[in-house]
């Protein structure tokens, strides 16, 4: 199958956009209003559990490749190096030492949560492909700036679908996957499949199933001259970072 334009894969309804962003300001502003307890509790915990900084920073290519400054809880120790697999996916054991007593309880999903007030600027949605580093730029295929078209999000297929259990490209397939798919009823089932990420017994139980009937699914046929399953798309993350904190490692 000849590889799409890139205008051809945004199928939102300019209505679904507007009601979209008007969901992520509603449901970022109650969310930041409603855990900012527990949010405060943390940011002390941190404190008090390792030296440094109680949020992680680190810039992110947005909508259209701006960059934008991500945060999230810190949750390894200061200076930690990157740790990354040769499929290019950034697995944490649960012993890992790099990770802080507070961060085993963090990395469960809790250190996303800063992140709400990335969405309600409107650098990041609720749901969408989770941004990569601006040092990951150079390294993207011209097929691959097709991530950019959207406003990246906290959580989206990819991460449902594995998060830094599957390697990048099969990632990347996934992001391309929701973009050709893209509606508010598919995002409240990545948010509901997103929740049950906090429930182990529950986790990715035959969501791809769920969401996309057999033949809805277009992953297989994604090939843009040379396929994403034999992509030479290099993994930014091998490159040296601050702290060593990855991204989507839950």
């Amino acid at each position: 199958m000849p590889c799409r334009a890139f205008e051809e894969i945004l199928t939102v309804k300019p209505g679904t956009a507007i009601v979209k962003r008007a969901l992520d300001i509603g449901v970022s502003l109650m969310g930041l209003v409603l855990l900012a307890p527990m949010m405060a509790i943390t940011a002390l915990l941190i404190k008090l559990d390792s030296p440094g900084p109680v949020f992680y920073p680190s810039q992110r290519m947005g909508r259209n490749g701006k960059p934008f400054t991500m945060y999230k809880f810190r949750s390894m120790y200061v200076n930690s190096p990157a740790l990354h697999h040769p499929d290019g996916s950034m697995r944490v054991d649960n012993n890992d030492h790099r990770v802080t007593r507070v961060g085993r309880i963090l990395r469960l999903g809790f250190d996303e949560l800063p992140q709400l007030f990335n969405v309600l600027k409107g650098d990041m949605s609720l749901i969408g492909p989770r941004p990569d580093p601006v040092e990951a730029l150079p390294y993207y295929r011209e097929e691959d700036h097709r991530r950019l078209l959207v406003r990246p999000g906290i959580t989206g297929l990819a991460q449902i679908a594995g998060r830094t259990d599957i390697p990048w490209q099969e990632r990347l397939k996934y992001d391309i996957e929701y973009m050709e798919h893209q509606s508010l009823w598919l995002d409240c089932k990545i948010a509901f499949y997103t929740i049950l990420e906090f429930i182990p017994p529950l986790r990715r139980r035959r969501f791809q199933k769920e969401i996309y009937p057999p033949e809805a699914n277009t992953i297989a046929q994604f090939n843009c001259n040379s396929s994403v399953e034999t992509s030479h798309w290099l993994n930014p993350f091998g490159m040296p970072q601050p702290q060593g904190e990855d991204d989507d490692h839950h």
